[in-house]
C-alpha cells in the first residue's frame, strides 16, 4: 500500500523496505532503518511518516516507527507502551495527522489493542522539537476483539 501526503510527497514499501519519494523515482529515500531486515510505510502527513518494522535489533516482533524523512531519523514507538499495564509484543503504526496524533495497534497475549500516540512539543534553544513521545501520553483507547 501507499498514503499521499497533500504536498504530493508519498510513502510507501518496495522491496521489504519503507520509502518516501516526492515526485519522480529519483527521488526515492529508503527509510529502512539500520538493524531492521524489513519496514513498511503506512501513513504519511506533512514530514512525518509512520509505519513499522523489524529486524535484530526488535527480536524480529515488528514495531511501529517514525521517520521524518530518512532512514536514520527512524523512532521506534514501541519504547512508549512500557510501563503500561499491557505487555506488547508487537505494535503498528497506521497513519499520522497533521497534528502529528499517530494511530495504530498493540499486540500482546491477551489481544489486540488499539492505540494512540500523542506529541508534545519539546523547546529547545532557538527551536520547537515536535516529537518527544513519552508514556504519560501514550492512550491505550480501546481493547480490539482478539482474532481467530
Amino acid at each position: 500500500g501507499s498514503s499521499q501526503a497533500g504536498d504530493g510527497s508519498v510513502a510507501a514499501t518496495g522491496n521489504d523496505h519503507a520509502l518516501l519519494w516526492t515526485g519522480t523515482a529519483a527521488s526515492a529515500v529508503d527509510l529502512n532503518p539500520s538493524g531492521y531486515q524489513r519496514s513498511q510505510a503506512s501513513g504519511i502527513s506533512g514530514s512525518s511518516q509512520v509505519g513499522y518494522g523489524s529486524g535484530l535489533v526488535t527480536g524480529f516482533h515488528d514495531h511501529a516507527l517514525l521517520w521524518t524523512g530518512t532512514a536514520a531519523s527512524a523512532v521506534d514507538l514501541s519504547v512508549y507502551l512500557v510501563g503500561l499495564p499491557v505487555n506488547f509484543i508487537e505494535s503498528y503504526a497506521a497513519d499520522v495527522d497533521s497534528n502529528g496524533d499517530i494511530v495504530g495497534w498493540g499486540v500482546s497475549a491477551s489481544g489486540n489493542y488499539a492505540i494512540l500516540w500523542t506529541p508534545t512539543v519539546v523547546p529547545e534553544p532557538g527551536s520547537i522539537v515536535l516529537f518527544g513521545l513519552g508514556g504519560a501520553i501514550l492512550l491505550v483507547i480501546a481493547r480490539r476483539r482478539r482474532l481467530v
